[in-house]
């Protein structure tokens, strides 16, 4: 038993659909995602793994990509806090603000999907609050 573990939180990956067998193999590898500058170095670029703090902020994150209309997927990742840093990289208009990263591989055992149909509710409420569905 290991005393000073540090307790895993939850945090959440969004991802399109097709890419979800791969992740479930090999897990979130920095590696293999997309590029995206990282502050508070302007201009160096490094690949991480993108999370979200909450499934509200990545189910917004799928509403502001479209990807609820392509079958999107969300990952929820239990790692250790200490794994992430903030994302202060400016984002879209609308996007939630609790975006972190991470550079460690996530290995597959740490990794839940939640397939789009398991998010209709939070999504219905997003289009209701956005004046999108009357």
């Amino acid at each position: 038993m290991h005393l000073n573990a540090e307790a895993p939180r939850y945090f959440y990956h969004v991802c399109a659909f097709g890419a979800e067998d791969a992740i479930l193999q090999e897990g979130l590898r920095p590696d293999k995602m997309n590029q995206r500058i990282m502050n508070p170095n302007p201009g160096r670029i490094r690949k991480a793994v993108f999370l979200w703090g909450s499934l509200r902020s990545a189910a917004q994150c799928m509403f502001n990509y479209d990807l609820a209309s392509k079958d999107g997927y969300i990952f929820r990742v239990r790692i250790p806090e200490s794994w992430v840093h903030p994302d202060r990289t400016p984002g879209v208009e609308g996007e939630p603000e609790d975006r972190y990263f991470c550079t460690r591989r996530i290995h597959p055992e740490r990794l839940e999907i939640e397939p789009w149909p398991g998010l209709r509710e939070e999504w219905d409420v997003m289009m209701k609050s956005s004046g999108y569905w009357k």
